[in-house]
């Protein structure tokens, strides 16, 4: 069976609330609670939906996001080299100009540049072309592209002056959210040796403090016939970056926006069917903002996505 207009509603209130109980999303699914847990199960294990992550608000931990990516003179195996790093948490593979984009947290300036020079040396002669930026806000959007009707709620990561520490306990947790953001809170409790009342009382006051800001699904873009562009912008009059990122919000196949300090004003993900829906979207874009050049990377593949504390 395809993924159909029942798939398309569970996955909305996933996006809503990823923790969200299988007897509630029934209840907004109007199904019962043991055809969503079927469905979501089956969505699972047909590869539309990898899993559930919580939006870690890193900034607020002190955490700067660094970006890394790379060209490759030929076909390189770089997965486990960039898993074993521990300050790694997203990397994409890509096709174009750069065949991969690492994401690290990163709590001081050295402990980057160890890493970046730790990828100089392993790659060696292997490397075509290397460059990193500071990423200042990644804004995720609703999977609109799926869903009947447009769903207006958006998740922001900012760099922000507010800061806060998390014990250890809510450390513990956050982990084991980060590998299943589904995970019952039972078996959270079972594998820390902790209450289930203290692992209730973390993650309520996580998310009151907005370290955890949602939960949200990762989907499955080429399993359901979707192909995932990054495009980065620059302007004619960065001035109007605001503006700018307005007009690509109300796009029901944005999913990323992403600010940096580097070479581009900004950078958004969009997903469509074929590559005229994205030239039509930007023609319409450059109608409205004067666009001074834009680049398209293709063939964006997660392969690792927030797993790193």
């Amino acid at each position: 069976m395809a993924f159909d207009k029942l798939d398309k509603r569970i996955v909305r209130e996933l996006y809503l609330d990823g923790r969200a109980q299988f007897s509630s999303i029934s209840k907004k699914a109007r199904v019962s609670k043991e055809v969503v847990q079927y469905r979501i199960k089956r969505l699972e294990e047909r590869g539309y939906l990898s899993k559930v992550i919580p939006l870690v608000n890193f900034p607020l931990l002190e955490y700067s996001i660094y970006r890394v990516q790379i060209k490759f003179f030929s076909n390189v195996d770089y997965v486990d080299f960039f898993k074993k790093i521990k300050q790694t948490s997203w990397i994409v593979e890509l096709s174009g100009k750069f065949d991969v984009v690492v994401l690290f947290w990163i709590k001081e300036q050295n402990e980057f540049f160890e890493i970046y020079k730790k990828i100089q040396s392993h790659f060696k002669d292997g490397l075509n072309k290397i460059v990193f930026n500071v990423v200042s806000s990644i804004t995720y959007f609703a999977p609109n592209y799926l869903l009947d009707k447009k769903e207006s709620k958006n998740y922001s990561l900012n760099s922000i002056n507010d800061k806060i520490e998390i014990n250890e306990s809510q450390e513990k947790i956050l982990k084991k959210l980060l590998e299943n953001g589904r995970e019952s809170v039972l078996q959270i409790a079972k594998e820390l040796n902790f209450s289930a009342t203290n692992v209730i009382y973390h993650i309520k006051k996580m998310i009151k403090e907005r370290v955890i800001l949602g939960f949200i699904p990762i989907i499955n873009f080429e399993k359901l016939g979707f192909i995932h562009y990054k495009i980065v912008i620059n302007l004619k009059d960065p001035s109007k970056i605001s503006l700018l990122k307005e007009e690509i919000s109300k796009s029901k196949n944005t999913i990323y926006i992403t600010r940096s300090f580097g070479t581009y004003d900004l950078e958004f993900e969009f997903v469509c069917k074929n590559i005229n829906e994205l030239f039509v979207f930007m023609k319409s874009l450059n109608s409205k903002i004067a666009i001074k050049d834009y680049d398209i990377i293709f063939g964006n593949k997660e392969i690792l996505v927030n797993e790193v504390v």
